[in-house]
């Protein structure tokens, strides 16, 4: 797997909902990123948005690797995404 020009990078699997992050000029989603349940907003990094667009708006189990991008910013390079039952967020 390349990871390009990231810097502390670890493995990790975040469950949460696929979100669009930035509009085109014809209101089209144009990047994506991951709201966990732990309430984080983290990037998915333009090379993964092909596995992730057919699940924007759902809830999801999401691995890969997240890296910290050169402005700070977690950024995940995705390695495998899956639908997460609505089960899966409730608190007990």
């Amino acid at each position: 797997m390349a990871v390009p020009n990231y810097h502390i990078c670890r493995p990790q699997t975040l469950q949460g909902a696929i979100v669009p992050i930035s509009w085109d000029e014809t209101h089209q989603a144009k990047s994506f990123g991951i709201f966990t349940e732990q309430g984080q907003d983290i990037v998915i990094e333009p090379q993964s948005m092909g596995k992730v667009r057919a699940y924007l708006h759902s809830l999801v189990k999401i691995s890969g690797m997240v890296c910290e991008g050169p402005d700070g910013q977690e950024i995940l390079h995705v390695e495998h995404v899956e639908n997460a039952p609505i089960t899966a967020f409730l608190r007990p």
